[in-house]
């Protein structure tokens, strides 16, 4: 009976150190009313959930204790990157052909609902070298792509933030 409670104490112990160093990173990315965003580039290009799903792409490379929340996830006790969109501009339509696209991303790691540390990435891009023919949504997708090596970037820089708390 000792081992079984023993066991069981162990248990607890190892899974809440292992929660301890975990970045949940929240996806979609957080969409704020106030963000100004054309109707074209909103409905056709899920820019939330482009810019959620490439910052944990590449967070994840940089950090294997990585997993994705949902902005629904209680998480009053651990680590978490939450990214916010601030601004978007750029034609809806017509890629590379009618102007550069514009993203801009404020990303917050929050320990215990506390804000640790922030940093903004803001990228712009005709679409590169084939730019005049890629769509606008995947100009946006090159972007927000670029926002998740931003967010690794700095991840990577703050690690003992992230291992400590």
């Amino acid at each position: 009976m000792k081992r079984i409670v023993s066991a069981f104490a162990f248990a607890a112990f190892s899974t809440s150190c292992l929660a301890a160093n975990v970045l949940n990173v929240q996806t979609p990315a957080v969409l704020p009313e106030s963000t100004s965003i054309t109707g074209g580039i909103k409905a056709q290009c899920k820019v939330p959930q482009m810019v959620g799903d490439q910052v944990f792409e590449s967070v994840s490379k940089v950090y294997d204790r990585t997993r994705q929340v949902d902005g629904s996830a209680n998480l009053a006790d651990g680590l978490l990157l939450k990214a916010t969109i601030t601004s978007v501009w750029g034609a809806s339509v017509g890629g590379g052909w009618t102007g550069p696209r514009h993203l801009s991303v404020t990303l917050d790691l929050i320990k215990d609902g506390k804000v640790l540390q922030t940093t903004t990435s803001q990228r712009t891009s005709n679409g590169g070298v084939w730019g005049p023919f890629k769509s606008t949504c995947g100009i946006m997708n090159r972007l927000a792509k670029e926002v998740g090596e931003d967010a690794a970037d700095w991840i990577k820089d703050n690690l003992a933030a992230v291992r400590n708390n």
